[in-house]
């Protein structure tokens, strides 16, 4: 039953392929259908193009990897199988006229596109898990068995990775890609062709083990070319069903309701980021919440980048953390447009009128003390005037013969005077006349 089953999902997939093939074969060779069968090297396909062929895995949104397709100046969304987009110079059968990702239309990209980063990093990350196995020497069939394993950890890896670029060259390009949606909804897909692939290599691996020394004698049975042959076509059907799934997504009839998708979500997301924009930006809260995000972003990539430099086997891990710590400084582009009022905005206003109320206060106060201490002084000092000047009169008149008749008055005239004096007020010629 179970061979049955197989053979039937064998005759889908072939006949998907060869529908596949005839509406490429219309589209004059710069279709956007995918790529049914793809290198196993390299699980990744842009927005409506065909997978790349480099081993990094790195998709990108404008069609086809930066592998060996070539580097089309303008090879874009039409990269087909067979075209390689209309300006490649070397769109290959794996791998069309392409460029880097494009960068995202909206600071929500922005951040999206870090976290698929991030995610290629740990794929990255299980890749070297197995370049690290790869370089463990056995004998006989040990050393096949670490082939296959090596086969296995590599398509995990590329499984995570169809994943991240999906979030990349998906709805990180939300408000530039029609079909973001589309594109990452076809990652999963992929990562399944991926690990397909991964238990086709399996497949050879038990094949293998039949011409070992250690299992020669039941490999002479052909009992493991069978085993391994039965593994490996299980593994074919289940990368056949990705990659059709994953067609289907990205040009078939399903990415016609997942680009409708697209642009009910669009607009929503946009409208929010002003939103939040916009009340950043009016409260004034925006500016210093983006500066501090973007410090500590920044922080954390350049620690991603440090563990990255260390060993080639720590990259993934570098990259992860990298990319993290540029998802975290992207966030502060969700609060500020970065056209915040010079006054600081509402929050801005109301420190600067609480400052201003304090140091007016403290002004007020200041000047009061000042007025008062002036006053005291003027008081004091006209008593200390007034008693001098009487001293010095009496003493004045004496030195000379003079009388003086009246120097009770003449004393408190004196001192009054000065005491009007300093305070402002005059009363010294009032007591004085009072005093005759």
């Amino acid at each position: 039953m179970r061979r049955t089953n197989i053979g039937r999902l064998s005759r889908i997939a072939l006949t998907i392929m060869l529908v596949c093939s005839l509406a490429a074969c219309s589209g004059g060779g710069g279709g956007s259908l995918s790529s049914a069968f793809k290198d196993k090297g390299n699980q990744n396909v842009g927005n409506n193009g065909s997978s790349g062929s480099d081993d990094n895995s790195s998709a990108n949104n404008d069609g086809g990897s930066t592998g060996n397709g070539g580097a089309g100046d303008s090879g874009g969304n039409n990269g087909g199988n067979n075209g390689g987009g209309n300006s490649g110079d070397n769109g290959g059968n794996n791998g069309g006229g392409g460029s880097d990702i494009a960068s995202p239309a909206t600071a929500t990209g922005n951040v999206l596109n870090d976290v698929g980063g991030a995610v290629n990093g740990v794929g990255d990350t299980v890749k070297s898990v197995g370049d690290v196995v790869s370089n463990v020497t056995l004998p006989d069939a040990g050393g096949v068995a670490v082939q296959g394993t090596v086969s296995l950890v590599d398509s995990a890896g590329n499984a995570i990775n169809d994943v991240g670029s999906g979030i990349q060259n998906g709805v990180a390009q939300l408000g530039s890609n029609p079909n973001a949606i589309g594109d990452t909804v076809a990652g999963v897909p992929k990562a399944v062709s991926s690990l397909g692939d991964g238990v086709s290599g399996l497949g050879d691996t038990v094949a293998a083990l039949g011409e070992t020394k250690l299992l020669g004698n039941v490999g002479k049975t052909g009992a493991l070319d069978v085993t391994g042959g039965v593994v490996n076509k299980v593994g074919g059907v289940v990368s056949d069903v990705g990659d059709g799934l994953a067609q289907d997504l990205t040009s078939g009839t399903t990415a016609k309701v997942t680009t409708a998708l697209t642009g009910v979500v669009t607009p929503v997301v946009i409208t929010t980021e002003n939103i939040t924009q916009k009340v950043g930006d009016t409260t004034g809260l925006g500016a210093p919440v983006n500066t501090v995000l973007g410090q500590v972003g920044t922080a954390v990539a350049n620690l991603g980048n440090q563990v990255g430099n260390t060993a080639p086997a720590l990259n993934g891990i570098g990259d992860t953390v990298a990319n993290v710590g540029k998802a975290v400084g992207d966030t502060g582009g969700l609060v500020t447009s970065g056209s915040a009022p010079s006054n600081g905005g509402v929050v801005g206003n109301v420190v600067n009128t609480l400052t201003n109320a304090t140091s007016g206060a403290t002004g007020s106060a200041g000047g009061a003390s000042s007025g008062n201490t002036g006053s005291v002084g003027g008081l004091v000092g006209g008593v200390v005037s007034g008693v001098t000047n009487t001293v010095s009169g009496i003493t004045s008149g004496n030195a000379t013969g003079g009388t003086n008749t009246n120097p009770v008055g003449s004393l408190i005239g004196n001192v009054t005077t000065g005491i009007g004096a300093g305070a402002g007020i005059s009363i010294g010629g009032t007591l004085n006349k009072s005093g005759k």
